[in-house]
């Protein structure tokens, strides 16, 4: 579908036509893997808090586990560190969290994103850019 549209089927573009998608209410399930299941990861707490303990990133957990290595199934092993609170605070490159509260009041105080960021202590850059919109938009309610 993305090449019929003329896009580049890369993950930024497939997500940005897929939230269009869901935005215009368009049936898309006929599409063959558009509702693809998670995969399924049995793994228990103590399993993926051991992983955790010797890696420094959701990959490294997935490499521990035997996990292949695709988006699908590291999104997966996010979720679960994430439910079962496992702590992966000394995980490399991990986002550093944008507190509600700050994120309120930058908005108030500023008069661009960029401004946002700079009083968030975050660079000003693009991938910033797009956390600081996302976190800043109004939440839909589906």
């Amino acid at each position: 579908m993305a090449l019929k549209l003329g896009a580049a089927p890369a993950t930024g573009t497939l997500s940005h036509i897929r939230r269009r998608i869901i935005a215009a209410g368009i049936d898309v399930s006929h599409f063959p893997g558009i509702d693809r299941p998670d995969p399924d990861l049995p793994f228990t707490t103590e399993e993926l808090s051991a992983a955790a303990a010797v890696s420094d990133s959701v990959r490294g957990v997935a490499r521990a586990l035997g996990v292949p290595d695709d988006s699908r199934s590291r999104a997966t092993l996010s979720r679960m560190l994430c439910a079962r609170r496992i702590d992966i605070g000394h995980f490399s490159h991990r986002r550093v969290p944008i507190p509600e509260d700050r994120l309120r009041d930058s908005v108030r105080h500023s008069t661009s994103y960029a401004d946002v960021m700079r009083g968030l202590g975050l660079d000003v850059d693009d991938t910033n850019h797009r956390r600081v919109r996302r976190a800043a938009a109004p939440r839909s309610r589906h």
